[in-house]
């Protein structure tokens, strides 16, 4: 049972992944219209600033619940690989949520 839900998650996350990550362009546009506005018209946009925030935000959040699922974060394993299956998966657990709150 809960087999199957852990693995309806990480397709979920997957999915989300990989959707998300198109969030890159509207960002990217955002950017380079602010830029353009700002240095070539002399005339900033009040929004920009904080479109481009929110959307970094977006992305680095759905980012990270995506590199978790891929094991793609840095782990430095050299007390880690001493310790039993059930250890390394609390610790996991631990290192996310203070990582994923910061």
């Amino acid at each position: 049972m809960l087999e199957s839900i852990a693995k309806s998650l990480e397709m979920i996350t997957r999915k989300q992944g990989d959707a998300t990550s198109f969030l890159i362009y509207p960002l990217l546009i955002i950017v380079v219209y602010e830029v353009i506005m700002r240095y070539l018209f002399n005339a900033p946009t009040t929004w920009g600033f904080e479109a481009t925030t929110f959307l970094y935000g977006l992305h680095y959040m759905f980012g990270f619940s995506y590199t978790d699922v891929h094991k793609g974060h840095v782990r430095v394993d050299i007390f880690t690989s001493l310790a039993s299956e059930k250890s390394q998966l609390i610790l996991s657990i631990l290192t996310n949520l203070v990582f994923s709150c910061r």
